[in-house]
């Protein structure tokens, strides 16, 4: 499942991303401008408002994919550390308990002074 929302994603950015480089620059400045070139069927006030609704609704589609792959993520490592969690324990449990800490030697008696 999470491979196929992930593809999904690709698709939809590679989408995007043409889409958004077949907009008309209206600033000259940032944009390739190479909006003009396409001409035909996607020219004038026409391929304004397809390749702006496009933008739209594949820009949402693109965020809600992305909710939906963090809500995955975020399930499958908290299921991942649940059980990493128990393992832990029940090993704490079953191990014996060592002393703290190890007692020291009897001293030996001080040497007789002659």
């Amino acid at each position: 499942m999470l491979a196929f929302f992930l593809t999904l994603e690709t698709l939809i950015a590679i989408a995007l991303i043409a889409i958004i480089l077949m907009q008309k620059s209206e600033g000259g400045v940032l944009g390739i401008g190479g909006g003009a070139k396409f001409g035909g069927m996607l020219s004038g006030e026409n391929a304004k408002n397809l390749l702006t609704t496009l933008t739209k609704y594949l820009s949402i589609a693109f965020f809600g994919i992305c909710m939906i792959l963090s809500l995955m993520v975020y399930h499958q490592n908290r299921e991942k550390t649940q059980q990493v969690r128990a393992a832990v324990q029940q090993q704490q449990q079953e191990a014996p308990s060592a002393p703290s800490a190890p007692e020291q030697a009897p001293q030996t008696p001080a040497e007789n002074k002659k």
